[in-house]
């Protein structure tokens, strides 16, 4: 992103004098004729308010839009000026972008704090949404990238943290999706919960859907979930996490149960998956885990292991009995399509010659594996899905096909080999 400083107490007006000014005033200078300093400096000013407010103004005064383009294009340029002089000169707050944002979501987005600064004490709506499918909030979209500079200062102008999108989730549930842990505890500071749910879940469940691992820790940190009851068992857990052997195996040997869970319902066995503790995982196996148990969203430790490209875990599951396709409620999510979000080939090609179904779709929005490479942008996953005849057409509960995602994508190597694809096969 590209952030612009801010100087506290800067003028957004502050422009170098040209010679042009200067020159303005040798006409009319001599020895009895030399206006005060103060003078000066009064004319000197008008001057460059005429200048700026010019730079923005159209020739039809009635041509609003042209104008709105302006203000966005120096939002997109970080330009505070001239963002500056165009709402002065009449640039609307309310505007849209050819994206539904308005000017403070464009800024907000573009990381510039003076320019979102400007438009929000010019009187720019925090709470507005932007037009379109998601109708999501300048706060949300500063939660998904994680800029907590930005977040604070929308929330001291009033940003609602309960806010919903069209989906239902609020800012925090846009945080937990991308994993993004400084923004997640600024929100729960002003208010936000973890256990508002959506169609997506709660923030729990979407951090766990999509592995973001720290983040789940975090949670965890904060109170989140059940605790374990019982010192030996949060010690087990705790050595699951670190892949901490000797912890484990005293816990084991002394009989306690190899598939507890931690507080937010993600057992041992899906831990050591995800951080790649392959002789954690062969010693909760030897006592008896069962490979197929799944965490609080329904995955289970072999789509964690496909999810962060452990192929010998994969292999190792598979070796006892976990089942290539095998996936829990309320998500569905397969381990072939965590592999697909992961981009890792390698875990998606044992899984299908496992046995994977390459058009197994999870259950909240019916995307498919291909679905998922394609707009988590693996192109070497959407190659491998094409070499076992995953099928193109497949369309999502709203409707959504490959097309579009190849479009969200915007890889235009990937646009290739489906559209080849396609053709192969009518």
């Amino acid at each position: 992103m590209n952030i612009v400083h801010y100087a506290p107490g800067g003028n957004f007006l502050r422009r170098e004098e040209s010679p042009r000014t200067h020159s303005c005033w040798h006409a009319d200078y001599s020895p009895m004729n030399q206006p005060s300093p103060a003078a000066f400096k009064t004319a000197a000013l008008f001057f460059i308010l005429v200048f700026l407010v010019l730079a923005c103004a159209t020739e039809d005064p009635n041509q609003g839009a042209r104008l709105d383009d302006k203000l966005f294009e120096s939002i997109r340029q970080g330009d505070v000026e001239r963002a500056d002089s165009c709402l002065r000169a009449g640039a609307r707050l309310e505007a849209r972008n050819a994206e539904g944002a308005t000017p403070l979501i464009a800024a907000a987005n573009a990381g510039s704090i003076p320019i979102a600064t400007r438009l929000l004490e010019a009187g720019a709506d925090v709470q507005a949404r932007r037009a379109g499918y998601y109708g999501s909030t300048a706060l949300m979209e500063v939660a998904a990238v994680g800029d907590t500079v930005m977040a604070r200062l929308l929330l001291e102008h009033g940003a609602d943290v309960h806010r919903r999108d069209t989906f239902g989730d609020p800012a925090i549930n846009w945080a937990a999706y991308y994993g993004n842990i400084g923004i997640t505890r600024l929100l729960l500071e002003r208010g936000a919960r973890w256990d508002v749910a959506s169609r997506h879940g709660t923030a729990l469940d979407i951090a766990a859907k999509q592995w973001n691992l720290p983040l789940m820790e975090f949670f965890i940190s904060r109170g989140a979930g059940q605790p374990p009851g019982d010192e030996g068992g949060r010690r087990f857990l705790e050595a699951a996490r670190a892949g901490n052997l000797d912890g484990a195996r005293r816990y084991l040997e002394s009989g306690g149960r190899p598939g507890r869970k931690d507080e937010l319902g993600t057992p041992a066995l899906v831990w050591a998956a995800a951080r790649g503790h392959e002789e954690m995982v062969h010693l909760l196996l030897q006592y008896g885990a069962e490979p197929d148990a799944v965490n609080r969203t329904g995955q289970t430790a072999l789509a964690a292991a496909a999810r962060f490209g452990h192929e010998e875990i994969v292999r190792l599951l598979l070796a006892a009995g976990a089942g290539p396709d095998a996936a829990g409620r309320p998500y569905q999510v397969t381990p072939l399509i965590s592999a697909a979000m992961g981009g890792h080939p390698e875990c998606a090609r044992i899984l299908l010659d496992a046995g994977a179904d390459p058009d197994k779709t999870e259950a909240i929005d019916g995307f498919t594996p291909l679905m998922y490479a394609a707009t988590y942008n693996h192109p070497q996953m959407v190659e491998l899905l094409i070499e076992y005849r995953a099928n193109p057409y497949i369309k999502s509960k709203d409707g959504t096909g490959i097309y579009e995602l190849i479009s969200f994508s915007a890889n235009p190597e990937i646009a290739r080999m489906i559209e080849d694809y396609v053709l192969k096969r009518q």
